[in-house]
């Protein structure tokens, strides 16, 4: 009996040993949780910080891609046109109009910004260069939007910087202006014969209109999330 007692005393010793080391772990561990927290709180504070100034974008001009010509307006190739047309209306701007570029003056969120489209025709659409340098526009501070034969109709993407892709008018921006400016691009397909894109991009679009007008609210959203 003895002996079962010394036992079963070794074994209380024991565990009163082991809750002991376990409340002060859970001490420990509140108190380490606590500064982790606070550590934690102040790393998220310093990103936060961080990112708003990252984010801080400037954005002076939305430069919409297109062709001048009441025969274009409805083109694939217009795409550009046609969500300048749709921003400007939305913030209740209008149009000054010269040979070189149209342009409306809006203001979003207390930032007046420039939206243009030039009217130089799709190939030579860089020419607005000088338009731009003299308002003191940056590549980085413009956005452009046009069509885009690789990605299915109605697909709206962004991308900054990067190659022309094929694409003859975000060639000359980029010729005249260098390729640090924001894309928009609007999913146009692609015809099933290569040689057929040239008359493709240059034909109205043959969805329905509810289609087209939803692409064209897409890239708005895509220009406000930049804007942001």
């Amino acid at each position: 009996m003895n002996r079962i007692l010394s036992k079963l005393d070794f074994v209380y010793k024991k565990c009163a040993n082991v809750l002991r080391q376990a409340q002060d772990e859970r001490i420990f561990l509140a108190r380490d949780d606590t500064s982790t927290k606070l550590n934690m709180q102040q790393v998220e504070s310093i990103r936060a910080r961080f990112k708003k100034k990252s984010n801080n974008k400037i954005i002076k001009a939305i430069v919409g891609l297109g062709n001048p010509g009441q025969k274009f307006e409805y083109n694939r190739h217009n795409i550009g046109f046609l969500v300048a047309d749709a921003l400007v209306d939305k913030h209740q701007g209008f149009w000054v109009e010269n040979e070189l570029l149209n342009y409306a003056q809006i203001n979003i969120d207390g930032r007046n910004i420039y939206v243009v489209k030039p009217q130089t025709y799709m190939n030579s659409s860089g020419k607005i260069s000088s338009w731009l340098n003299k308002k003191g526009v940056k590549p980085e501070e413009i956005i452009v939007v046009h069509d885009d034969l690789e990605r299915p109709f109605g697909k709206v993407t962004v991308k900054l910087g990067g190659s022309a892709q094929g694409h003859n008018g975000i060639r000359s921006m980029m010729t005249l202006f260098g390729p640090d400016f924001y894309r928009v691009r609007c999913g146009i397909g692609r015809p099933f014969n290569k040689e057929d894109v040239g008359n493709y991009v240059l034909t109205n679009f043959i969805e329905n209109e509810s289609s087209v007008e939803k692409m064209i609210q897409d890239a708005i959203s895509e220009i406000d999330k930049i804007l942001k």
